[in-house]
């Protein structure tokens, strides 16, 4: 099932990719956050399947990881609020 899931989660994000760039609403009070210390193509394909929904309705996006990846994340999400991990909180 989770290969399914996996697969589906890819498509989707491949297709959205190139046409949808996730703003940055200025003064809302609604916030997507996602808190991992890692960063890999299913991590991304999930935020951008997310964000599809909930962006065009305002929501902003707050992504706190490693600070390893901030900039592939930045360069992927040049709108998100990054926030780092303290590296004492990862085990």
């Amino acid at each position: 099932m989770s290969e399914i899931y996996k697969n589906v989660l890819h498509r989707f994000s491949e297709k959205i990719k190139p046409t949808q760039e996730i703003q940055f609403y200025e003064g809302s009070d609604k916030i997507a956050v996602i808190v991992d210390p890692r960063y890999n193509a299913l991590m991304e394909a999930a935020i951008r399947q997310h964000m599809f929904f909930l962006n065009p309705h305002g929501w902003n996006l707050m992504v706190v990881s490693h600070n390893f990846h901030k900039d592939q994340i930045c360069a992927d999400f040049p709108n998100c609020i990054f926030a780092e991990i303290d590296e004492a909180l990862i085990y």
